[in-house]
């Protein structure tokens, strides 16, 4: 009788190999200028204190429109990170106005839910920079998830009843790569690419810069596989 080389294989009860925790969210976003983001706390900061939340607002700062969600990783997955950034200097969308006007809660049930500001008002631009956007990605081969046009402004258990607000625009000239430390409350800004027709600023960084930290990038993925071949 021949034996067979190899592993041995796994028999029911026993004990798999633990899998890494999740440390890096990595989402292709928008993000509101310094006086939106101002403008953006307060009304957290306004629903908060309305319905009694338990949780706290985002900083400012961390407010963004998702356009697409890259996954969650234990390690920065570096190739993967250099596609997207290819694919997105490859974009030609021309700077729109966006404005949301309305506030409520996305159910989760058994989970802190997101409190989220929500708009109809510029979605045309928003979905032409999404769709442009993600054919890029197609091309490059990364997975990657649309997202809603809305701006997450807190996680509580209590759900805040969906209402109207004082519209709040914006010019949209430019969208970013963003890395999500998980379980630090903190993001690093990885990459940004202008829209045409952005209009140059000068003077200081806005304030709220602060809180999103130049970051860099580390080994590959484990589980992505579709990152891995980049």
């Amino acid at each position: 009788m021949h034996s067979h080389a190899g592993p041995p294989l796994p028999f029911l009860g026993m004990p798999r190999a633990p899998v890494a925790p999740a440390r890096h969210r990595l989402i292709l976003a928008v993000l509101p200028d310094d006086g939106t983001q101002l403008r953006i706390a307060a009304e957290a900061w306004r629903l908060h204190n309305r319905y009694r939340l338990r949780g706290r607002p985002l900083e400012i700062g961390r407010f963004h429109l998702p356009l697409f969600a890259l996954g969650e990783h234990a390690q920065l997955p570096e190739r993967g990170i250099a596609a997207a950034k290819r694919a997105a200097a490859g974009v030609s969308v021309r700077s729109f106005d966006i404005g949301l006007d309305r506030v409520a809660s996305f159910a989760r049930p058994g989970q802190p839910q997101p409190v989220v500001m929500l708009g109809d008002g510029g979605l045309a631009g928003f979905e032409q920079l999404q769709e442009a956007l993600g054919a890029a990605l197609r091309a490059a081969g990364l997975p990657a998830r649309a997202g809603t046009p809305h701006v997450t402004l807190q996680y509580d258990r209590r759900a805040v009843p969906e209402e109207t607000i004082e519209p709040l625009g914006w010019r949209v000239q430019d969208f970013v790569l963003l890395h999500e430390h998980l379980g630090q409350d903190r993001q690093s800004l990885l990459g940004r690419w202008p829209l045409l027709g952005r209009t140059t600023l000068t003077g200081a960084a806005p304030r709220w810069h602060a809180a999103v930290k130049p970051g860099g990038t580390g080994g590959i993925s484990a589980g992505a596989a579709a990152w891995r071949r980049q």
